[in-house]
């Protein structure tokens, strides 16, 4: 059996297949799992374990047909160029084995691939051990009577950027309460449906969403930007001439380690003037929840998103805003940093597949205590 449990660390801490390929609910869904490394194993002919089956889990590249073989040679090898159409009738020619892939359930772990991932292990850590946390959630919202706690994590829901007319929301919504939509762990109580979004980490993403169709080479060769590329910049501050600049600049510097050089160009009065950019972030961290955030081991905080008045109280007044971009050539991507009383975010538009022009727009948040 070969062990490859190293190169599935790396494959899974970095976005290997964008997200914006995986557009059907059943991949989606476990957009975690990426493990492209078992796909040149099985070329191969080498061995895979499924999940905990010990051997009787093990199967080989040499059971594949050369059908097979070619359609996972052409996902190795075409991933990042493929449209979402490319990618799904790739995948479904492959059938139960992508899935088991894909899903996590062909992997090196002992017991699957998700169990390394931090946010699944405290989702199932919270459910397993819920009486731990019940008083705190009773703080927030008491209830007599809990019938179930419901797992929702894996349905991962998409909340792709949309477009109407000159605003963006995350997500196609119709007002922000989005609590069904984001839940991880569902509390079924005799006051109805509890939902409860789990974070892990220091930082964590609230937004992760394409917008490589946004800008074109044209406007990477210095056409003026048009459409929904044009409003998201324009909802961000940033200047289009500047944003261009910062990826055609760009250049790739072995072993870089110096720290990229930036200016940072206030816009606090810009975007405190910016109503797009208010509903914008209201559709991003949204109401309908509580946020059961763990931060590091046994510390944990719960922060309360029931309702509108709830989300208004924590982006009630921009303190600080500013955007960094970087010096000709020294970085390809654009931050833009905003500072509410409670809560800032890091907006960044960057390539997630390691090349040069933006493919994703990001926004992690920190709470402020």
């Amino acid at each position: 059996m070969i062990h490859f449990n190293e190169y599935l660390d790396s494959y899974v801490k970095s976005d290997i297949i964008n997200e914006a390929l995986c557009t059907k609910q059943d991949y989606s869904k476990h957009n975690y799992l990426y493990p492209l490394n078992a796909i040149d194993i099985l070329l191969d002919n080498g061995y895979l374990k499924l999940g905990d089956k010990g051997d009787k889990g093990m199967i080989s590249g040499e059971n594949l047909t050369d059908d097979e073989k070619k359609q996972l040679k052409y996902l190795a090898d075409t991933i990042f160029d493929s449209t979402p159409e490319d990618f799904n009738n790739a995948i479904k020619s492959l059938k139960t084995k992508w899935n088991q892939i894909f899903k996590g359930t062909l992997s090196g772990y002992e017991n699957g691939l998700a169990s390394k991932n931090k946010g699944n292990a405290f989702e199932q850590y919270f459910i397993d051990h819920y009486s731990e946390f019940e008083n705190n959630i009773k703080n927030i919202i008491s209830y007599k009577e809990l019938k179930n706690i419901k797992a929702d994590g894996g349905l991962n829901q998409r909340r792709p950027l949309t477009f109407k007319k000159d605003s963006i929301t995350c997500g196609n919504i119709t007002d922000y309460n989005i609590g069904k939509t984001v839940t991880d762990v569902t509390l079924e109580t005799d006051k109805g449906p509890i939902y409860l979004s789990l974070k892990s980490g220091s930082a964590v993403t609230f937004v992760n969403s394409g917008i490589k169709k946004l800008f074109t080479k044209e406007f990477f060769d210095g056409k003026q930007l048009e459409g929904d590329g044009k409003t998201l910049l324009n909802m961000l501050c940033i200047d289009e001439n500047k944003f261009r600049d910062v990826f055609t600049s760009y250049k790739e510097k072995d072993k870089r380690k110096a720290k990229a050089e930036k200016d940072n160009i206030d816009i606090l009065k810009d975007i405190q003037n910016n109503k797009i950019f208010e509903k914008f972030i209201k559709s991003v961290i949204g109401y309908g929840f509580i946020m059961v955030h763990q931060i590091k081991g046994n510390d944990i905080e719960y922060i309360n998103f029931l309702t509108e008045k709830d989300l208004n109280n924590f982006i009630s007044k921009i303190k600080e805003a500013y955007i960094a971009y970087p010096k000709p050539g020294e970085a390809k991507r654009v931050d833009v940093f905003v500072k509410y009383d409670k809560i800032e975010f890091k907006i960044n538009l960057r390539s997630k597949t390691g090349g040069i022009y933006p493919t994703h727009i990001m926004a992690d948040y920190k709470f402020i205590k």
